[in-house]
């Protein structure tokens, strides 16, 4: 809340406006304060780009583990590198095998099981 001191009126000014078309693309609303910067909190919005292939429960991503994880950069550099030549010779404008061979590479990755996971299922 902003209070002026001359006047004693309030305002509260901490918004983003944007595009309804824009709007489904949101998520992870919030605001933060400043950091003493200004008398108003950031906010702050997470937008996806529009034409992304439609990949199920949300993001996906790695977990910083699985990053550190000897085993997992061997599997996942090979895949990875891989993918990089398959894509390469793909013709550039053919954005959309471009996207569905990176999903079948993300899936490939995401299935790959470090010791630890094992470790962990097999205590179960």
């Amino acid at each position: 809340m902003f209070i002026q001191l001359k006047t004693n009126s309030m305002s509260r000014i901490d918004r983003i406006y944007l595009n309804e078309n824009i709007y489904p693309y949101t998520y992870n609303w919030t605001h933060e304060e400043s950091a003493r910067m200004s008398d108003h909190e950031i906010v702050i919005v997470d937008i996806l780009k529009k034409k992304l292939p439609y990949i199920g429960k949300g993001i996906w991503r790695l977990y910083q583990d699985n990053l550190e994880n000897i085993d997992f950069k061997k599997e996942s550099s090979k895949l990875l590198k891989e993918t990089l030549e398959k894509i390469k010779k793909m013709e550039k404008n053919n954005e959309e095998g471009i996207q569905k061979e990176w999903m079948k590479t993300k899936e490939e990755i995401r299935k790959i099981r470090t010791r630890k996971e094992k470790r962990r299922q097999l205590e179960k």
